[in-house]
């Protein structure tokens, strides 16, 4: 029972390592060489065209307990690829914006201040690196 379960979260595991790795290459729409056209042309697992399709549609992120990796890292690998939704996720509707812009200008605020505060790097590695030489 324990091996079955290990092995099942194990297979899991990898399935979405792969999907993640399969992702860097094709969402590149590099064709420059065989290496790049070859990932192109090779077919796309289930798992990993469903993300896909739910990205592409509205910008959401298929997130499963199983996850190796965060909702954030795969939307950075789209967005870092310039690979933008078509449409957005409706609850964005119900946002306030202007209040959420006025909470990041807050958090602006506060660390321009704290790093105002802060000494220059120069400074800091001066003082900190010293003590260990």
């Amino acid at each position: 029972m324990i091996a079955r379960e290990y092995n099942g979260v194990t297979q899991a595991e990898h399935e979405n390592i792969r999907d993640f790795l399969i992702l860097h290459y094709r969402a590149s729409q590099r064709g420059d060489s065989p290496f790049w056209s070859d990932y192109l042309d090779q077919e796309v697992p289930d798992s990993l065209a469903h993300k896909i399709r739910l990205f592409n549609a509205h910008g959401q992120v298929a997130f499963y307990e199983e996850e190796s990796f965060p909702d954030t890292s795969w939307a950075s690998l789209w967005l870092g690829q310039d690979q933008w939704p078509s449409g957005y996720d409706p609850i964005l509707d119900n946002y306030d914006f202007q209040r959420l812009q006025s909470r990041f200008n807050q958090m602006k605020q506060i660390i321009a201040q704290a790093a105002s505060n802060m000494p220059a790097q120069k400074d800091y590695l001066a003082r900190y690196c010293a003590m260990g030489a």
